[in-house]
């Protein structure tokens, strides 16, 4: 295992085979990939698959406050990183980025 790959795995994210079934619409369960995962002493941590955008930052959707900008893990557009001094799921939403156009939407991966 690579050195990015074992860091990928400490930070919660799946490992780039995962990633690359995903970016090519054969994974089966996006799910258990996509949206918030962690909590309950494991690191918090959002993945979104966003292709097209030039970044992608987390929400909070009570405040509209950013809590953090994930990081591109594949040049297809999947995005993922660690929310930090969160412990526990919360609401949030996704700002796209790309260009000078800013979006907010709901993560549809959020909903159980």
């Amino acid at each position: 295992m690579t050195a990015r790959a074992t860091e990928r795995r400490r930070a919660g994210m799946p490992d780039l085979t995962e990633i690359e079934a995903l970016v090519t619409g054969a994974h089966g369960d996006p799910f258990r990939i996509l949206g918030m995962h962690g909590g309950n002493n494991e690191p918090l941590t959002v993945r979104a698959f966003a292709p097209r955008v030039k970044a992608v930052e987390v929400t909070d959707r009570e405040t509209g406050r950013r809590v953090a900008e994930l990081q591109r893990l594949h040049d297809a557009g999947f995005f993922g990183g660690a929310i930090p001094r969160r412990k526990k799921p919360f609401a949030y939403r996704l700002r796209l980025v790309s260009g000078d156009a800013v979006r907010e939407i709901e993560d549809p991966y959020r909903f159980p």
